[in-house]
C-alpha cells in the first residue's frame, strides 16, 4: 500500500528526510539526518514511538550525496517503509523565475531547473542528483520540488534588480533570495503562536552551513515580545 510520504532535504553537508503517513494529519513516521558529509559522516533518527534512535558512524572519510542516499533508503527499507512511499517532496533551492510553487518534478519541470544550475553551483546540482536517485528507488512515485527562492518572490521588483545594465536583469541576473522553506516555516510558527494578525517587523536569520538574513514584515510580533523581555531576539525558542 503506498500510503506514506518521503521528504528529503539535501543540502551541501547533509541530507535530511522524514517519512509522514499520507492522509491529513500527516503523522510522522521517522525523522532523520545523514550529517556532516564532508568528514566523518553520521546517520541519526529520532526515537519515534516505539522505534529507538540510531545515532551511528558511517566512516571517517567522506561521503557523496548518493551514498547518503542509499544509506537512508537501506534504512527505509529496513524499516518496511521504502514500499509504503507513494510521494515524495524535495527540497530545491532554486526555482528561478519560472517557479514561485511547488510543482510536480516531470522531465520538462527538470530540463528547466538544470538550466538552473549555474545560478546555485553547490547545491542545484545536489538536489536534482537526489530526485534522480529517488525516481531510480521509486519509479512510481510522485515526486514534487518546493523551492526556496518561492518565498521571495512577492518582493517588489525594485528589491530583486541589481544596479546592473536591464538587460542583464531580464536574462535573470536578480537577487532571488534564499532558505526560503525555512523563513516560510518560521512564519508559519509566529502566526501559529500569536495568531493571524502577528504583526510587527522582524529580521530572521538561518544559520547553517550556508547562512542568511531575511527582513520579513507580517508574522513577526513574537520577536517583540522577546526583544522587550531579554533585548536580544532568540529565535530558537520559536
Amino acid at each position: 500500500m503506498r500510503d506514506a510520504v518521503l521528504v528529503l532535504n539535501g543540502g551541501s553537508s547533509s541530507l535530511e528526510f522524514a517519512v509522514l503517513e499520507d492522509h491529513a494529519d500527516l503523522t510522522l513516521l521517522l525523522r532523520g539526518s545523514v550529517s556532516s558529509i564532508g568528514r566523518h559522516p553520521r546517520l541519526r533518527t529520532e526515537a519515534i514511538a516505539e522505534a529507538a534512535e540510531i545515532d551511528r558512524s558511517l566512516g571517517d572519510g567522506p561521503i557523496d550525496i548518493a551514498t547518503a542516499f542509499f544509506e537512508v533508503a537501506s534504512l527505509l527499507a529496513d524499516r518496511d517503509y521504502l514500499g509504503r512511499i507513494g510521494k515524495i517532496g524535495h527540497r530545491i533551492v532554486h526555482g528561478g523565475q519560472a517557479f514561485a510553487e511547488a510543482v510536480r518534478l516531470d522531465a520538462d519541470t527538470l530540463a528547466a531547473l538544470h538550466r538552473l544550475e549555474p545560478l546555485a553551483p553547490i547545491h542545484q546540482a545536489i538536489n536534482l542528483e537526489i530526485v534522480a536517485l529517488a525516481s531510480e528507488l521509486l519509479p512510481q512515485a510522485i515526486q514534487v520540488g518546493c523551492f526556496d527562492t518561492a518565498f521571495h518572490t512577492g518582493r517588489p521588483e525594485l528589491a530583486k534588480i541589481y544596479g546592473l545594465p536591464r538587460q542583464m536583469s531580464e536574462q535573470g541576473i536578480v537577487s532571488y533570495g534564499f532558505h526560503g522553506l525555512s523563513y516560510s516555516h518560521i512564519a508559519e510558527k509566529l502566526r501559529g503562536r500569536y495568531g493571524a494578525d502577528a504583526g510587527g517587523r522582524a529580521i530572521v536569520a538561518h544559520l547553517g552551513s550556508g547562512a542568511s538574513l531575511c527582513a520579513m514584515r507580517t508574522g513577526a510580533r513574537a520577536v517583540h515580545a522577546l526583544m522587550e523581555s531579554k533585548g536580544i531576539p532568540d529565535l530558537s525558542v520559536l
